[in-house]
Formats: structure tokens, sequence, C-alpha cells
């Protein structure tokens, strides 16, 4: 069944949502500002703050599932207003079954000076998953770590 469940908004961010294993079907999206309390299967979109449609408007944050994310969709971070700063927090595993994460990133230099939309993981990592830069700015050379678009 197609359609799009919001956890919490930009005012509400303690909103949270189940117990049991929440399930994104194909064409349905999970997203918001608040908690998933459990783990996520994802065929569908998984999408933080305002890279939901309903939030576009809104500012950025951070959607986060206390469990593990086995990904098999697209995870989508990148408001389309093309604004930096929203982050999925995994506290579990996450496993890439051939998904996307899709990110808002400003091509800079590294360190503190980088800004991108992130992917945190609290456990493991494993699997597939392709991933997809709606790039800004013109580039500079990176050292040490580059720019972080996933933390492990």
């Amino acid at each position: 069944m197609a359609g799009t469940l919001a956890v919490g908004d930009a005012a509400d961010t303690s909103a949270t949502i189940g117990s049991g294993l929440t399930t994104v079907a194909a064409g349905a999206s999970l997203g918001g500002y608040g908690s998933v309390l459990s783990s996520v299967n994802n065929s569908g979109t998984v999408t933080a703050a305002n890279a939901l449609a309903s939030f576009a408007s809104g500012s950025t944050g951070t959607l986060r599932i206390a469990g593990n994310l086995n990904n098999a969709g697209i995870v989508n971070l990148a408001a389309a207003s093309g604004q930096i700063g929203n982050v999925l927090n995994v506290g579990g595993n996450y496993t890439g079954s051939n998904g996307q994460l899709v990110l808002n990133t400003l091509l800079n230099a590294s360190g503190a000076a980088s800004q991108s939309d992130q992917l945190v993981v609290g456990g493991n990592a494993s699997g597939t998953t392709a991933i997809k830069i709606n790039q800004s700015g013109t580039g500079a050379l990176t050292v040490g770590d580059g720019i972080e678009l996933a933390h492990l």
C-alpha cells in the first residue's frame, strides 16, 4: 500500500512509533523528525526532516531508527531546496540490499568546513548501497578523512 507516514515534525521531535518491526513497502514513505522504536525493513523511501515533501519548507533535522535498517529501497536525506544537514541515525545495524542513499553535499575543503547530509550507524554496516550526491560548491582539495557522508 502506498502512502506516507510522518513521525513528528520540527516542533515535535520527541514523537515515536512502533515497538515491532516497521515495514516500508515499495511506493510508500516513512520520514520526519522523530523516532522509530524498532527495526525497519525498507523497500520504499525513508526520509529525514525536510527531505520529506510535506516538510519541504521546514528546517533540517534528524530521524532516528532505534533498531536495524535493512535498505532495499531509497534513503533520501536530500532536501529538494538543496539545504544541507539532515541526518538518519540508525542505532543498530545497517544492511544495504542494493538500496540507494541520496545526500546533499557541499564540495569544499574537508574537516570543519565540510558539509553533508549524513547516515550515522551505531552498529555494523554491510551489503551494497549506491550513493547519489546532489552537489553544490566548486570543489576543493580534501585532505585527511575528506567529506564524511556516513559515520559508522
